[in-house]
């Protein structure tokens, strides 16, 4: 049976892409309340200062969840927890930090 377009509810979803200089504060704003549970694909090794932040702002990080990837590391374990987490996402958001070293890291 066909389905009708109109009775489909739709979730809301957000695509951001965070522009800036290292260190201004990108990560740590999609990592913000509104967001999580979140989850990061580290690309730089900073998330130090995400928890930094937050442990300060109100005492505590939770719903931050991350794995980092360092350059010597395989694609693989990257395209591993992609699909597990296309596969089934507990998340509400989920950012790489950075794009621009995704893309090295994947090159």
């Amino acid at each position: 049976m066909p389905k009708r377009a109109e009775d489909i509810v739709l979730n809301a979803v957000i695509s951001a892409v965070w522009k800036g200089q290292t260190g201004s504060g990108k990560t740590i704003a999609s990592c913000g309340k509104e967001f999580r549970p979140v989850y990061v694909f580290d690309f730089e090794g900073r998330m130090d200062s995400v928890v930094n932040y937050y442990k300060r702002l109100d005492g505590h990080c939770r719903d931050i969840e991350y794995d980092t990837f360092a350059m010597g590391d395989s694609w693989q374990s990257v395209d591993r927890r992609m699909e597990e987490l296309l596969a089934s996402c507990p998340y509400r958001s989920v950012s790489i930090a950075s794009l621009t070293s995704y893309i090295h890291f994947i090159l």
